[in-house]
C-alpha cells in the first residue's frame, strides 16, 4: 500500500511542500467502507505552503491554484485490479491519460481534465495485488506546471513507487476494531500527526467526543453507544478518517 499510496502524494511532496471531484460523483461508497483509509487536505493547506517558496519560484503559484486534495486508499482487498478498472470506466474520455506504470507489482495510471491550457483535475489511480488507491486533486492550474510536475514522476519512474515512503497516512492505526462500547481504543499515529485534533462522530454525523491526539499511541475509554463511528484526525489542514464498529 506505501508504494501507490506514495505516488499518489507525490503532487504534495515534490514541491516540498470547485466542484465534484471524481470520489464525489463515483466513489462515495469507497470513503463509506470499513477498509477505507480517507485524506483531505484543504486548498488552504496548499496557499500556506505556498508562502515559503521563493517568489522567483512559480511552484509558489501552482500551490495557490489547488483547491483540494482527496485520496481513498484500501488495503487487503479481495479484487483491487476490479475496482482500478471501474475506475478507469469512469474516467473514460472525459479525461487524458498522461502516464501508465505498470510492472509485476501493480497499475498505476495519471489523468487529467484540461481545457484551453487549464488543468481543473487530476486523476491518479493503482492497484497492486492486495490494494488500491483513487485521488484527485482539484483547481486551475497552468498545463504547463502540471507538465513539469509529471515530468518528475516520469524522471523517477517505477523508483518512486519502491523508494519513498510516506508514513503520515498509512501508520495511522485504530484498534481494536471491533471495540466493544466499554472497552479501550487505541489510537497510533506518526510523530507529524501528534498533536491533531480527533472527533467521533455516530452515524448520523453527530459529534460523540473531541479531544487532542498528544502522543504516538493514545488509548481513550469509549462509553458511547454501539454503531459505527468515524474517527477524524485533523492537523494543519489535513484530515485521515478511519471507521470503527462498536459492540456492546
Amino acid at each position: 500500500m506505501k508504494k501507490l499510496i506514495s505516488i499518489s502524494v507525490l503532487f504534495i511532496f515534490a514541491f516540498n511542500l470547485f466542484g465534484q471531484n471524481i470520489i464525489d460523483r463515483h466513489f462515495e461508497y469507497l470513503v463509506d467502507s470499513d477498509e477505507s483509509t480517507v485524506i483531505h487536505v484543504a486548498g488552504l493547506t496548499f496557499q500556506l505552503a505556498s508562502n515559503f517558496i521563493p517568489e522567483e519560484d512559480d511552484t509558489g503559484e501552482f500551490l495557490q491554484s489547488i483547491e483540494s486534495f482527496d485520496l481513498v486508499a484500501m488495503d487487503d482487498q479481495a479484487n483491487p485490479r476490479g475496482l482500478y478498472n471501474t475506475a478507469l470506466g469512469h474516467i473514460g474520455d472525459d479525461y487524458e491519460e498522461l502516464m501508465n506504470i505498470k510492472d509485476k507489482e501493480g497499475n498505476f495510471s495519471l489523468f487529467i481534465d484540461e481545457e484551453e491550457g487549464i488543468v481543473y483535475e487530476i486523476v491518479g489511480t493503482g492497484a497492486s495485488d492486495d490494494d488500491f488507491v483513487i485521488f484527485s486533486l482539484l483547481g486551475k492550474m497552468r498545463l504547463d506546471q502540471v507538465g513539469e510536475l509529471i515530468n518528475k514522476i516520469d524522471d523517477q519512474g517505477i523508483k518512486v513507487l519502491k523508494d519513498l515512503d510516506i508514513k503520515s497516512i498509512e501508520d495511522v492505526k485504530v484498534y481494536p476494531n471491533p471495540v466493544t462500547a466499554s472497552g479501550d481504543l487505541s489510537i497510533e499515529v506518526p510523530s507529524d500527526m501528534i498533536g491533531a485534533k480527533a472527533t467521533i462522530y455516530d452515524a448520523s454525523g453527530a459529534t460523540v467526543r473531541t479531544f487532542v491526539i498528544n502522543q504516538g499511541t493514545q488509548k481513550i475509554k469509549m462509553d458511547i453507544d454501539p454503531g459505527y463511528h468515524v474517527i477524524s484526525l485533523d492537523k494543519d489542514g489535513t484530515t485521515i478518517k478511519k471507521k470503527v464498529l462498536v459492540v456492546r
